[in-house]
C-alpha cells in the first residue's frame, strides 16, 4: 500500500510536471502566432500596399496619356499622328522645367489655331524658353502666340498680355522691324505689325544671342527645374508601367464587364 501511495504521489507531480510544461509549449505557440501575424501585418503594409498603390498611380498615369493621345489624335488628324507627337511632346518634356499636361495644353492650342504638326514641333523650343525666361507657363503663352496668329496680327491688347508677362515684345519688335521702340505702339495700332513680323520678333527672344536664348535648359539645372524633370520621367516611366499591367490583365474588357454587371444589378433592383 505504502508503495501504491509512493507511486500515486509520483504519478501525480509527473502529470502536474507535464501540464504545466503543456500550458508553457502553449503559451509559446500562441505568442508564436501572434509573431506571424504581426509579420504578415508589416508584409502587407510594407509591400502589398506599396504595389497596390505603384500600380493605382501608374494605371492613372496610363489613362492620362491615352486621353491626352485622343485629343491630339483628334486636332491632328489621325491616330498615328496624335502618337507621333505625344511622343515628341514625352521627349521634349522629359527635358525641359515643363510638366506634360502645359506642353500638352500648348501643343493642343496651337493645333486648334490651325497650326500644323511640323509647326508645333518646331515652336516648342522658342515657346518654352520664352515661357521659362519670363516665368510663365508655356501652356498661357502659346495661347497668346496663337491668338496673334488666328487675327494676322499683333493688337495692342495682345501687346499688353504680353508685355505684363515680363516679354519684352516691344524692344524685340523695335529690334527685328529697325523702328524706334517708342514708335513700337503706333505701329501696332495702325495695324503694321503682321503676324510674319511678330513672328520674327517673338522667335530673336529666344535664338542665338536672344535675351531667352537657351532659358530652358538654365533653369532645368536649377532645383526646381531638377525636381520637375524628376517628376515628368517619373510620372512617364508610371505611364508606361501603366499600359503593360492594363495590357497584361486585359483591363479595359474587365472593367467594361464591371461596368455591364452594375447596370444589370440597377435594372434588377428597379424591377423588383
Amino acid at each position: 500500500m505504502a508503495s501504491l501511495s509512493s507511486i500515486n504521489i509520483k504519478f501525480a507531480v509527473d502529470l502536474k510536471d507535464f501540464s504545466t510544461k503543456m500550458q508553457n509549449a502553449q503559451r509559446e505557440i500562441s505568442k508564436l502566432g501572434k509573431n506571424f501575424q504581426k509579420v504578415g501585418s508589416a508584409l502587407t503594409l510594407g509591400v502589398t500596399t506599396p504595389l497596390l498603390g505603384l500600380g493605382a498611380a501608374s494605371i492613372k498615369a496610363a489613362a492620362d496619356l491615352e486621353i491626352l493621345e485622343t485629343q491630339l489624335s483628334t486636332l491632328a488628324g489621325g491616330a498615328k499622328n496624335g502618337k507621333d507627337l505625344l511622343k515628341e511632346l514625352t521627349d521634349f518634356t522629359a527635358k525641359t522645367p515643363f510638366q506634360l499636361e502645359q506642353v500638352g495644353s500648348a501643343a493642343k492650342q496651337l493645333l486648334a489655331f490651325g497650326f500644323s504638326i511640323d509647326d508645333v514641333k518646331n515652336k516648342l523650343k522658342p515657346l518654352g524658353d520664352v515661357a521659362a525666361g519670363s516665368g510663365n507657363q508655356i501652356g498661357e503663352i502659346a495661347q497668346i502666340f496663337g491668338q496673334v496668329s488666328a487675327a494676322g496680327k499683333l493688337t495692342a491688347e495682345r501687346f499688353n498680355q504680353l508685355q505684363e508677362r515680363a516679354v519684352p515684345i516691344g524692344k524685340a519688335i523695335a529690334e527685328t522691324m529697325g523702328i524706334a521702340e517708342s514708335s513700337v505702339r503706333d505701329y501696332i495700332t495702325s495695324g503694321k505689325v503682321g503676324f510674319a513680323e511678330f513672328e520674327k520678333a517673338f522667335d530673336s527672344l529666344a535664338a542665338k544671342g536672344g535675351l531667352f536664348e537657351d532659358a530652358m535648359q538654365s533653369q532645368s539645372q536649377t532645383l526646381q527645374g531638377l525636381f520637375s524633370t524628376l517628376k515628368d520621367n517619373v510620372q512617364l516611366a508610371f505611364g508606361e508601367l501603366g499600359v503593360a499591367i492594363s495590357e497584361t490583365v486585359n483591363l479595359k474588357d474587365k472593367v467594361q464587364g464591371l461596368i455591364e454587371n452594375i447596370q444589370g444589378i440597377v435594372t434588377w433592383f428597379k424591377n423588383l
